[in-house]
């Protein structure tokens, strides 16, 4: 991945990465590329057993933790307007709570470059 990343000046990567803030491979992204983890050290949980779509899981993750990134260049961390996590909270439809995925989303707004 970070051979991948290395190629990009400015870039956005995002999705479930399968690791944790935790896990080395996360220090060793982080430390050696070019790109800033906006949510940091947050406590920002993606995936929850509390969210209804795994409300039945069996398997992983028994406690709520954050597998899933939206990582930014560092250049463009000057351009950083905020980030957060959405769509964590179930939704009424037909008299069900339901959560839209079974992983939560990261909003991120950038500012628009100055001409």
């Amino acid at each position: 991945m970070l051979k991948q990343a290395a190629k990009y000046n400015k870039a956005i990567i995002t999705g479930d990465l399968n690791f944790t803030i935790y896990d080395g491979q996360y220090g060793k992204f982080i430390k050696k590329s070019r790109y800033l983890d906006p949510l940091g050290t947050v406590y920002a949980p993606t995936v929850s057993p509390r969210n209804t779509n795994r409300e039945h899981s069996l398997i992983w993750p028994k406690h709520s933790i954050r597998v899933d990134y939206t990582l930014i260049s560092k250049n463009l961390g000057n351009q950083l307007k905020k980030q957060k996590i959405i769509f964590d909270k179930p939704y009424q439809a037909k008299n069900k709570l339901i959560h839209v995925s079974d992983h939560y989303g990261i909003l991120t707004e950038l500012t628009p470059p100055r001409a």
